[in-house]
């Protein structure tokens, strides 16, 4: 299928004239050339003035591709939904595909025509210094990063949008500033070799140059984050989603971060399967916390989803499964297999003689995370209020930080397993008293589920 049938349709073409007039067009190279002058300007010398060219468009690139059009992609959606179009713009005939380009390349468009510019100062001046491959490969790091920032800040936009109701405003600021903030310091963090060629970077029985790893992370990044909002418009469309992308996504994403147990040294393989394990069971705690937050409560989904399973219609029940439920059932399965290895193989390396961390203290954060889960459902299905996730927390503040600092001004550190995962602690002093908190939360949420799912009657 042509690439064209993405790209020529109305909503694309239509942000393209809203983005560009003969000003804009001419206003844009004009600004950056006298931005460019002025710097070649202050240079001392010919080869010292290149340099600060190359810097220069490096800075304004960022600035222009990556801060002013992370904003402009949080604001793609939200200002449709503000201004009440939103819902024309759900009924038009465009598939989800279609509008992930119309809506992540048309608003940001004009900053892609900057960005653009100064990508090809860059790249120009890269041919007459040293180092040219790394340099060239650096403007592609540019590019995409810029990128997935963009796509970033419009899934974050989208995913807040299904949560609100239609007449209420939403601020695009939020997801600006969170996009900023993936950019400035999240981005580094993951990928610290990201601007030097010359590190070498170990991924299961790989070993890559960081300039092709980078690469290669940022195109595995992006790729997810447009499936997320192609998923997202999906359900905007009023089309179901299956279970199948967001296991591929969330065992993916695990095997990623698990292949750089290959860069770990004095531990041998078993070891590295047993870590690979472990940081894969963190994963998965915690996207299931961050979409339990984060996705809808409908007691009208969830009615559905029990009625689907009544008549054991496994295809329905896997389309309307919430992803936390998916995500949290992958981390069971992933703790299982963590307390097989540990009788295999055994568990992490022992930090001292008093810390270990076991399969048991495993049971024990997985026993924290039902009982967490359970309490944010009920306290959603009892309230039904746009404010219950809010309520939720504050609980969860008090049994995780107010009880355990009462507990310990007061000398009863004893008892802070019942409240905190404490790993320097016998396990089962901690997972026996959470087992018996989600067994009794979970007994709330089922009893309340019952008056609040029950069929309407005829």
């Amino acid at each position: 299928m042509s690439l064209s049938i993405y790209f020529n349709n109305p909503e694309f073409r239509k942000n393209l004239w809203l983005e560009f007039s003969v000003a804009r067009l001419i206003l844009m190279p004009v600004i950056l050339g006298a931005v460019f002058l002025t710097a070649y300007l202050a240079a001392d010398g010919y080869v010292d003035g290149l340099e600060t060219l190359r810097r220069t468009a490096m800075v304004l690139f960022g600035a222009i591709a990556g801060i002013w059009g992370c904003k402009l992609a949080s604001e793609a959606v939200v200002s449709e939904f503000n201004d009440r179009t939103w819902e024309s713009q759900r009924m038009t005939s465009l598939g989800p595909w279609e509008m992930t380009v119309g809506k992540l390349l048309g608003p940001t468009s004009y900053a892609w025509y900057g960005g653009i510019l100064c990508i090809a100062v860059y790249t120009g001046i890269s041919f007459f210094r040293p180092q040219t491959g790394r340099h060239l490969m650096s403007a592609a790091v540019m590019v995409l990063a810029a990128l997935l920032i963009q796509a970033l800040a419009l899934l974050l936009s989208l995913a807040r949008l299904r949560r609100q109701s239609s007449g209420e405003k939403v601020s695009a600021t939020p997801f600006f500033l969170m996009g900023l903030f993936i950019m400035i310091f999240v981005l580094p963090k993951l990928f610290p070799w990201i601007m030097d060629s010359e590190e070498q970077v170990a991924w299961f029985r790989f070993t890559a140059s960081a300039a092709n790893f980078s690469l290669f992370s940022l195109l595995f990044f992006l790729a997810w984050a447009l499936a997320g909002i192609h998923r997202n418009l999906r359900a905007e469309f009023g089309l179901e989603n299956g279970p199948w992308a967001w296991i591929l996504f969330l065992t993916t994403i695990m095997a990623y971060y698990g292949g750089f147990t290959a860069g770990i040294n004095g531990v041998d393989n078993g070891q590295r399967i047993t870590i690979g394990c472990y940081i894969a069971f963190a994963i998965g705690l915690g996207f299931t916390y961050l979409m339990a937050f984060t996705e809808p409560k409908n007691p009208v989904d969830y009615r559905s989803l029990l009625e689907a399973a009544k008549v054991r219609d496994i295809e329905a029940v896997g389309r309307r499964l919430p992803l936390w439920s998916l995500s949290l059932l992958i981390t069971i399965l992933l703790y299982i297999l963590i307390f097989f290895l540990s009788f295999v193989i055994g568990g992490l390396p022992r930090l001292d003689d008093e810390f270990a961390v076991t399969a048991l203290y495993l049971l024990s954060i997985l026993g924290f995370a039902c009982r967490d889960i359970s309490l944010l459902l009920w306290v959603n299905l009892k309230s039904g209020s746009a404010r219950a996730d809010a309520a939720a927390l504050v609980y969860l503040m008090i049994l995780y930080g107010l009880i355990p600092a009462l507990l310990w001004a007061a000398g009863a550190d004893s008892l802070l397993p019942v409240f905190l995962p404490v790993l320097d602690r016998p396990p089962a002093l901690g997972a026996i008293p959470v087992l018996a908190q989600f067994f009794l939360v979970f007994i709330l949420l089922i009893r309340c589920a019952r008056r609040k799912l029950a069929p309407p009657a005829s």
